[in-house]
């Protein structure tokens, strides 16, 4: 046992006097021309290293560099930059002059992906094969150059397009495994900063890259995100994503597989595609079963008691307070002018949507842009125990957003449409509607405030709430006319076996032309218009009893042959009326008496003959 020591000890010996020896031997500063000339004569990138080149032996032996660059031929500024360098390199085949780097480590470094970086290529430079190149390193140098793993820590990637603002994507922590066969592991953590929002992203994938460039794949095993930050949810956004992507160089076609994403709990699959040409164009086919709309948004259950101020709240994160001239719908326009620059083909096809309570179901969206020219055809589904359809225009090609809407409604719950809208339940009832509109703004408080558009709504059976017009004529005429037996019972609603209208909407305001309802009680006749912002109503109707209270019948066929004239008028959740019963009455009675007396003289001259 002793013996066997001894050795151990020797062959330790030995290595580490063999180790030191080469260390001392071998100058690391005969790499720094090597890895420079390899670099430019393969890439055309310019790498400058500050200061000398030094050995680390433990716990891995290392060249270490001081502040690096590597810049694009032609370039203002270097694409990427560090204050140090690592170069792990393996023992043996320093031997037979190999520099065989197994992990290249930069910390703290800048990645410049901006125009000033980006390469300057001169016309008419004569290319370089592969071939020539290997010959010419054969023969300028006895070192051989090979690298299986890059580490970036802790640095700092900055993006930016001609006249756009910067994205900056801190805290890059980037591992690239590279084998033999061109096949590399990724692993990479990083957070984007932009507008007072953070995107964390870490990210696990295996890329092939043996036919780069004309083609590469990619197996996108782990991609896991969280949006925060302003006007987002408390929680923000968070997610998973799997996918397989394909690249062909030739047909500039780009393709997503197996396309597996979350937000929120809510997931969707399906697939995409992108001709990346000089106007991109992207097909985009997704599918959901259950999205609840509430969990992606951070959206906060409506009370019941909620007043004529209601409105959909969100726990979110406020948006810092800063002056501007622009309008939300401008700045929105804004924002979308991005389409402009590309075509869009997508579906969507989704089982079910929660929203505040609403369930909306069978969807399917088929959206089409065209260099900022969008068509909706269609918008479809099952909502409030109907169905709707809505075909829509949008031209972003101009200073402002235009807009057309073309829906139709088919027996649609008004009740439930209304709370859904956060607007009082002055209607219940079914309805259908087609029409079409027009204006600026994607948002409900557009709609109602600058939007134009005309329509035809059906609606049976319907009920009006917080106004009964048969008996508020009835107890009307018989307090005027002391009348008995009136009904006593006081129902707060109008029943409705069918109304049809004309609607016209400009600016807020709600038109009702051509009004005509009828039931088993009352016919009614008018026009109207009701104030959307402010939920104010403004009717003037013609009422016809067809059935009255008892006894009379003189007054109740009086009343039925006539037209009573309604105003009903006032907030929503608090409608007035006013009925002038004594002018018409007198009005009616005066007529009465004049053809009573037109009949005592035709009586009297009859007489007299």
């Amino acid at each position: 046992m002793k013996k066997l020591m001894t050795v151990f000890i020797i062959v330790l010996v030995l290595l580490a006097g063999g180790m030191t020896a080469l260390v001392v031997l071998l100058n690391p500063n005969d790499f720094r021309g090597y890895l420079a000339q390899q670099i430019e004569k393969r890439s055309g990138y310019q790498l400058a290293l500050e200061g000398d080149l030094r050995w680390h032996v433990w716990p891995q032996l290392s060249v270490i560099a001081g502040q690096m660059s590597l810049t694009a031929p032609g370039a203002k500024k270097s694409i990427i930059s560090a204050q140090n360098m690592r170069l792990d390199v393996e023992l043996w085949p320093l031997l037979s002059h190999q520099l065989k780097v197994k992990q290249v480590s930069l910390k703290g470094a800048r990645i410049n992906l901006i125009p000033e970086s980006q390469p300057k290529t001169p016309k008419n430079l004569p290319t370089v094969s592969k071939e020539e190149v290997d010959s010419d390193h054969a023969s300028t140098s006895n070192w051989k150059l090979g690298i299986d793993k890059v580490q970036l820590m802790d640095s700092l990637l900055i993006w930016q397009k001609e006249d756009e603002a910067q994205i900056n994507v801190r805290n890059v922590n980037l591992d690239l495994v590279q084998n033999e066969n061109k096949q590399v592991k990724i692993s990479l953590l990083s957070q984007i900063n932009r507008d007072q929002r953070d995107l964390t992203v870490s990210l696990k994938a295996a890329v092939d890259l043996h036919q780069y460039p004309q083609k590469w794949d990619a197996d996108i095993q782990q991609l896991s995100y969280q949006l925060q930050g302003a006007d987002l949810p408390v929680n923000g956004i968070k997610g998973t994503m799997t996918l397989q992507a394909q690249y062909d160089k030739p047909s500039e076609k780009l393709t997503f597989n197996q396309l597996n994403f979350s937000a929120n709990n809510n997931h969707f699959i399906g697939n995409a595609e992108a001709i990346l040409s000089s106007i991109p164009t992207y097909l985009i086919r997704l599918r959901a079963q259950n999205i609840n709309l509430d969990e992606i948004l951070g959206w906060t259950p409506l009370k019941k008691d909620n007043t004529k101020n209601q409105s959909t709240s969100a726990v979110t994160v406020p948006t810092p307070v800063i002056a501007t001239t622009t309008d939300n719908n401008e700045d929105l326009s804004q924002n979308l002018q991005v389409l402009r620059d590309f075509n869009t083909d997508f579906l969507l096809n989704i089982d079910q949507i929660s929203y505040q309570g609403i369930k909306v179901k069978n969807i399917k969206l088929a959206l089409k842009n065209h260099q900022g020219r969008l068509s909706l055809n269609p918008l479809s589904g099952e909502l409030f125990e109907g169905n709707f359809l809505l075909n829509a225009t949008a031209d972003l090609t101009k200073k402002k957003m235009q807009m057309t809407l073309n829906p139709t409604l088919k027996n649609i719950d008004l009740k439930s449409l209304l709370q859904g809208l956060s607007l009082s339940p002055l209607i219940s009832g079914k309805a259908s509607l087609k029409g079409i509109f027009s204006g600026h703004g994607l948002n409900l408080q557009a709609f109602m405030t600058q939007w134009k558009g005309d329509a035809k709504i059906v609606m049976q059976p319907v009920q009006f709430n917080g106004v009964n017009i048969q008996q508020l004529i009835e107890q009307t005429v018989a307090k005027n006319m002391h009348v008995a037996n009136v009904e006593k019972i006081y129902k707060p609603y109008t029943d409705i076996q069918k109304l049809e209208s004309d609607l016209k909407l400009n600016a807020g305001k709600l038109e009702i032309n051509h009004l005509k309802a009828d039931s088993h009680f009352v016919s009614i006749k008018g026009k109207g218009i009701f104030n959307l912002p402010e939920q104010q109503s403004n009717m003037n109707l013609n009422v016809r009893l067809l059935q009255g209270f008892k006894g009379q019948a003189d007054w109740i066929k009086t009343l039925q042959d006539i037209d009573v004239p309604l105003h009903i008028y006032g907030p929503w959740a608090h409608l007035q009326y006013r009925i002038d019963v004594q002018s018409l009455l007198n009005k009616n009675l005066k007529g009465q008496f004049q053809k009573k007396l037109n009949h005592w003289f035709k009586e009297r001259l009859n007489e007299s003959r």
